[in-house]
């Protein structure tokens, strides 16, 4: 072999080993994320606060708090989805709970820096959210919860807007345990019924 083939072949091998490279930190982003989505189907509150960047003592109550609330409203889709079936594409009365099975297989990592991708779908064009690298491992970041701006480091809200974030997740929570009652009544006959009881149900228990 000519050394100017040797030397194409080898710079070939390296792009593809350097993409392999690049590649694999954002399919353990995506994988880190399935992880926390299944604990939450799970109802394991422990495991998904695990995947969940740390934060400092005076964050983790209103954290542990929104991972209730997760789990109380995936609750609330489990069970729509044993009543009425799977959700429809486009169906917005489905906008309830975490990404269905057949989305979370369509989600892609895009790159923001080495320690930070945001997550979408494609076909409809959705925003997912985003994960950090904390430590070389790919985890959940807490502002992802909290409905904070995507952002590579975890800036701590103050006091009160932790109390109001609290006090919202645990009415959420309160909620979605109450309105997965009536559903299991019967009493709540569609998707859009279940939607709109819930978000009323939210409102009311947040005023409370």
């Amino acid at each position: 072999m000519k050394g100017s083939t040797i030397l194409a072949a080898n710079l070939a091998c390296a792009m593809t080993l350097a993409n392999v490279a690049a590649a694999a930190p954002h399919d353990e982003a995506i994988a880190g994320y399935r992880q926390f989505v299944a604990a939450i189907r799970a109802g394991d509150a422990a495991k998904a606060l695990q995947l969940i960047e740390p934060v400092p003592e005076t964050s983790k109550p209103v954290l542990a708090a929104s991972v209730k609330a997760k789990i109380a409203v995936e609750a609330v889709r489990k069970e729509m989805e044993a009543q009425f079936g799977p959700p429809k594409v486009g169906d917005e009365s489905w906008n309830v709970g975490e990404l269905s099975d057949e989305m979370l297989k369509r989600l892609e990592a895009v790159a923001q820096d080495q320690n930070m991708v945001l997550l979408t779908i494609k076909e409809p064009e959705t925003s997912v959210g985003w994960m950090v690298r904390r430590n070389g491992q790919w985890l959940v970041p807490a502002g992802l919860l909290l409905d904070l701006l995507p952002a590579p480091r975890f800036e701590e809200p103050p006091p009160d807007q932790r109390a109001r974030m609290r006090r919202y997740a645990e009415a959420t929570a309160k909620a979605a345990e109450a309105i997965l009652k009536r559903l299991r009544r019967k009493e709540l006959k569609n998707p859009a019924e279940v939607q709109r009881a819930l978000g009323e149900a939210v409102e009311n228990a947040a005023d409370q």
